[in-house]
């Protein structure tokens, strides 16, 4: 008897969602820099709407993080959860096919 199991399909798809939240990391680090770099520039409104730039990009990022974090902590429990019931399963059809 096989029982084989593979989970690399999640783990493939979650390092996609990963990477790309990486990116659009790195994207945002870029703007804000160029935003920074152009700040002593701006006059009258567009400098006090900066603040307000300021505060929303770090609410972005801080939920940027906060995302990684559970879609992390979602795969790995993912997985676990499905090794778990994997090594169920085996139990189960090798209890059965045991000779008594």
């Amino acid at each position: 008897m096989l029982i084989k199991a593979n989970f690399g399909v999640l783990d493939d798809t979650a390092r996609q969602i990963m990477n790309t939240l990486e990116q659009i990391g790195v994207q945002m680090d870029h703007w804000k820099s160029a935003v920074l770099a152009t700040e002593v520039d701006w006059q009258d409104g567009a400098h006090m709407a900066f603040g307000d730039f300021d505060q929303l990009f770090t609410q972005v990022s801080t939920a940027r993080q906060t995302m990684l974090d559970a879609l992390r902590g979602g795969i790995e429990n993912s997985n676990q959860c499905m090794q778990q019931a994997l090594s169920s399963a085996t139990a189960r059809v090798s209890n059965t096919t045991s000779p008594a």
